[in-house]
């Protein structure tokens, strides 16, 4: 590629690109596969600046590494590793950056396992990057390069110690304690979800004695983020805990009590009701759903206790008003406080709202043991137009796999018995069971929700699935 010139580079890679994934490169050779990535490290060397070559190149490396011709992932790794560990030991910021992004490509190829001695030789280069990087691509993109190697092979990197006696858990460990501290960006730290979802679901036992000083730091973290994809990122690794260890992980967070008094448990819910029907990615919004239906039928005190942000109150200031950015200031919205599992109701069946499934099963009246219906039949003579919402709002509900903290770049999610679970089936069920035993004074709780909510719930319950 020495004489291809600028214009030209990009159309090279394509066709190199398209020519690699040939019969899924069972032509490839060892020496080919060798070649190859030698002339396209020396052409990352003279592009480094050029994004357009770089996002071609690691989708080669990819092609490379997952190659089905004998030895060509092993080539490709001996080929690339020692010439970029050194690179992202001793740089920062874009070209740090650039070079993880290579050796993450290169891995995510990877189909059994590293191959031996491919943390030994990566792994002190690499906690030395992780530890001094300061530019917020170059940590990203680490947590990017640190969650894959986790996920490909945990038992060669659970086994890897450092010249001074390190474990890599303990090394993990201090990288979690720089993403998680006020002093990094939040936007450095957007993928610390998927590593900490990759963590706890790979290390199992082996994380436990870090467990506690690290969900602490999460919560503590979490109390000052801005952004929805930054608290997605630090909610879901609790959802999937929860889900696994309710009553470990709810003592733990009624134990933390922060600065300004909050304790973790108020936290998390208050940031998690906030940000729920925000979350991206078919696993983390799924974790999200199923874990508060069983918040809301855990009978446990202190979740009673908890209360959250409600809906928006209209007040004359704010009624028939275009909001301007200066008004807003002025005047800044107020919202109602409402119950935690109230709010987690709401959650609950807004994922049948968008569904959109509930809308055309119809349902008749249903009287909940003596309490007041659910509503009378003039409260449903708009039921056509609600439903035509649902519809809508279905339409526009996507999730997409290029955001960080999705875990969607997991294949091995797609298998997780959580994508499994049905949810508009699961919904209902937890519906029915709730009505017919009156799981956390459902019944009373009915009556709070909007005609919108009844509607889905008066569905749910007179509905046959399930």
């Amino acid at each position: 590629m020495d004489t291809v010139t600028e214009d030209s580079l990009a159309l090279v890679l394509e066709a190199l690109s398209t020519v690699t994934q040939v019969d899924n490169g069972k032509w490839l050779t060892p020496e080919l596969a060798t070649n190859i990535v030698g002339i396209l490290l020396k052409n990352y060397a003279r592009n480094v600046n050029d994004p357009i070559s770089l996002s071609i190149t690691t989708d080669i490396f990819t092609f490379l590494a997952g190659a089905e011709a004998p030895g060509v992932y092993q080539a490709t790794v001996m080929a690339t590793v020692p010439t970029l560990a050194p690179t992202i030991a001793n740089n920062d910021g874009w070209i740090c950056c650039s070079a993880m992004q290579i050796l993450t490509a290169v891995f995510e190829g990877a189909k059994s396992g590293l191959g031996d001695g491919v943390v030994g030789a990566l792994a002190p280069s690499l906690f030395v990057a992780l530890g001094k990087a300061a530019d917020p691509e170059a940590i990203s993109e680490g947590c990017r390069l640190l969650t894959t190697l986790i996920r490909k092979d945990p038992a060669q990197l659970l086994a890897w110690s450092d010249s001074d006696g390190s474990t890599s858990l303990q090394r993990i460990g201090s990288f979690l304690g720089r993403l998680l501290s006020p002093d990094v960006e939040e936007a450095a730290g957007l993928a610390t979800g998927d590593l900490l979802v990759t963590l706890f679901r790979k290390a199992g036992d082996a994380v436990a004695p870090m467990m506690k000083p690290l969900l602490e730091e999460i919560v503590k973290r979490l109390r000052t983020a801005k952004t929805a994809t930054g608290s997605q990122s630090l909610i879901v690794p609790y959802a999937y805990l929860i889900h696994k260890e309710p009553d470990t992980v709810l003592n733990l967070l009624e134990s933390t009590v922060l600065e300004d008094g909050q304790n973790g448990l108020q936290v998390l819910l208050r940031s998690w009701c906030e940000n729920a029907e925000t979350f991206i990615g078919a696993w983390a919004t799924r974790i999200s759903h199923i874990t508060l239906t069983q918040l809301f039928m855990t009978p446990r005190p202190s979740l009673d206790t908890v209360t959250v942000k409600g809906d928006l109150i209209i007040t004359a200031a704010t009624s028939n008003v275009i909001v301007t950015r200066s008004r807003a200031k002025q005047t800044p919205h107020e919202y109602s406080q409402i119950p935690f599992r109230l709010k987690a109701l709401k959650l609950i069946l807004s994922r049948l709202q968008l569904d959109g499934d509930l809308a055309v099963l119809g349902g008749k009246q249903v009287d909940f043991d003596g309490a007041s219906s659910v509503g009378d039949e003039e409260e449903w003579e708009d039921e056509d137009k609600v439903a035509e919402a649902m519809m809508l709002s279905q339409a526009l509900n996507f999730e997409t796999d290029d955001q960080p903290g999705t875990g969607l770049e997991d294949d091995e999610l797609m298998e997780d018995p959580i994508m499994q679970v049905d949810f508009t089936e699961n919904t209902i069920s937890f519906l029915k069971e709730c009505a017919a035993r009156n799981v956390s004074n459902f019944n009373a709780m009915v009556d709070q929700l909007s005609a919108e909510e009844m509607m889905v719930v008066q569905s749910a319950i007179s509905s046959s699935r399930a």
